[in-house]
């Protein structure tokens, strides 16, 4: 072919790609115009419900409130009130990422219906104006609620809206909120395995741990009992005995169930003699709802705590009577602590390890020294002598001493105490070896006893606030080795009382954990023990947030069933 008819074939076929592209565009350009006009139409209709709710207008949307109304009126005037999670044709990736999400929380211990729930449910297939104004509105104000109750707590004080509104304007239309959530959530491993463990409870399906287990008496290894049968079904089910080959008939308590009784004790906080009496019953037949009340609180309790304890520090779990001391990469020291009575109950708070004293003598607070120690010194006033305590007119370290024998004790009380009461360092002195100070408002720290037999028992609940170590020392050695310039090997066979500075202060937190996952993977569930999971419970009913234990199965288990469905073929 020559260059001549070459040059007349690109000419005739640049002309028809011209003539096929001018006809797309022709065809094209309606389609194109309907969307610029469904996008006005949006836009137009946004504004006028964001002028209404900057003006005090309703809430209402759909048939539900919302919660956010300044923070989405910020929101939608800085996207010139264009849709956030929608398009022409229904919702956007994030929208529906943002819905899945929802249907997720009930693991968190957080009901999805607090979060416009079912109103989107009946909204995600609403391509209507009205029906995509309505779900961007509540996708928006369900994201805003949502990142203030991840971040701190939704029973927390902490104002996340400014947070909240930044998150969502740089969500872009195929991102999965997923990521921003879960960024928010505590990154504590704790918070995790507890989340892990109140999927397994919501997912559960046997009722056998629904019915209650009565006995007449104490139940002993050896004994032949007609709630044997029973006895062993529930432990199996709870995971603390493994499957036997027993007839479901056999009553005799044998020793292979006696160990599964006691592995239950342990996972309770219960003294793990193997013996099932009233307090093993009544954590039995603890309730599958309970549980989920229990772990869903604790849950709470987590999202309030700091992102980060520190490379090192020392956690003390009141409810759990347990402390962990951490450093960097080593082995945690873990060790049973006795915490306050109830009506003296161990304070909740944070500070930072300062100093470390041994040898300490101790001066007697004075609710203690008129309601404990008063009736001893009336009984035998001999009984301060004994005990090695000194009596004193004031407060002052110069304070003139008093002979306990010239006192006329029936004259003292309550109401006129004027002494002070010291006991010396010893080994009857009530804090041992060592304590542990750390500035707090309460007046409590870390230190020995020497009343060792109380830590053979399950529930420690015998101080007045103060937290007593079962292996004081090991913690002592730990932090001088980790945080301080001291002679261990001096300071530990010295008798003469000693102050020691941490060059490095740490961090020091007495929480209240009344559920957590150990680190051999069981679950490990206490008494509360001060009765504040209740107000931690009601907390969360009063902000909407979570209703039942119930609720949260009903909607957890219906979700997943119907993602089951969509899988089938």
């Amino acid at each position: 072919m020559g260059f001549r008819n070459l040059a007349r074939v690109h000419r005739a076929t640049y002309t028809a790609y011209a003539a096929l592209f001018m006809c797309s565009m022709m065809l094209s350009a309606p389609a194109q115009g309907a969307e610029h006009e469904q996008q006005a139409s949006f836009v137009s209709h946004m504004q006028l419900k964001i002028q209404a709710m900057r003006s005090g207008g309703s809430t209402q949307t759909a048939g539900a409130t919302l919660r956010n109304r300044h923070t989405l009126v910020r929101t939608y005037d800085r996207t010139g009130y264009h849709p956030i999670w929608t398009h022409s044709q229904g919702w956007q990736a994030n929208a529906r990422g943002m819905l899945n999400y929802l249907a997720d929380l009930p693991r968190h211990g957080l009901d999805p219906a607090n979060y416009h729930f079912a109103a989107l449910q009946s909204l995600r297939s609403d391509t209507t104006l009205a029906g995509r104004i309505h779900g961007d509105l509540l996708l928006s104000d369900a994201f805003i609620s949502l990142v203030a109750d991840l971040a701190r707590g939704a029973t927390g004080r902490d104002d996340q809206a400014g947070r909240a509104q930044s998150l969502l304007l740089r969500l872009k239309p195929t991102d999965d909120p997923a990521r921003e959530f879960d960024g928010l959530l505590p990154q504590h491993p704790e918070y995790w395995a507890l989340s892990q463990a109140l999927h397994q409870r919501l997912m559960e399906t046997d009722d056998v741990q629904q019915q209650a287990l009565r006995a007449g008496s104490v139940i002993k290894p050896g004994q032949h009992h007609p709630l044997v049968p029973a006895l062993r079904q529930r432990l199996h089910a709870s995971g603390d005995a493994a499957t036997t080959h027993a007839a479901d008939s056999d009553t005799l308590f044998s020793p292979a169930l006696a160990e599964a009784v006691a592995r239950f004790q342990a996972h309770n906080g219960l003294d793990a003699d193997g013996i099932v009496g009233p307090s093993t019953l009544t954590a039995l037949n603890r309730s599958r709802a309970d549980i989920i009340d229990t772990l869903s609180l604790n849950l709470e309790r987590w999202r309030q705590q700091p992102a980060s304890f520190g490379d090192s520090y020392v956690r003390v779990n009141i409810a759990g009577q347990s402390l962990e001391y951490r450093h960097q990469q080593a082995a945690p020291l873990r060790m049973k602590v006795i915490v306050g009575r109830p009506d003296r109950p161990t304070p909740m708070t944070s500070s930072e390890i300062n100093e470390i004293v041994f040898n300490p003598d101790w001066t007697v607070p004075q609710r203690i020294a008129v309601v404990d120690k008063l009736p001893l010194i009336k009984r035998d006033p001999g009984y301060l002598l004994e005990r090695g305590y000194t009596l004193s007119s004031g407060w002052a370290d110069d304070a003139p001493q008093v002979d306990p024998l010239s006192v006329d004790w029936t004259r003292i009380n309550r109401n006129n105490f004027p002494f002070v009461l010291r006991q010396q360092p010893g080994p009857n002195n009530a804090l041992g070896q060592v304590k542990f100070l750390f500035p707090n408002a309460y007046s409590v720290y870390l230190h020995d006893t020497p009343s060792r037999n109380l830590f053979e028992r399950g529930e420690r609940l015998f101080s007045s606030g103060c937290v007593r170590l079962d292996q004081p020392m090991a913690l002592a050695q730990a932090l001088l080795r980790d945080h301080a310039d001291a002679a261990w090997s001096e300071l530990a066979q010295t008798r003469d009382t000693r102050h020691v500075r941490l060059a490095n202060r740490v961090p020091v937190y007495l929480q209240y954990w009344t559920a957590w996952v150990a680190a051999d993977g069981s679950l490990q569930l206490r008494n509360d023990v001060y009765q504040h999971d209740a107000a931690v419970l009601h907390a969360l009913r009063n902000h909407g947030v979570y209703q039942s234990a119930q609720q949260l199965i009903a909607t957890y288990q219906n979700e997943r069933d119907t993602q089951l469905a969509a899988l089938q073929p």
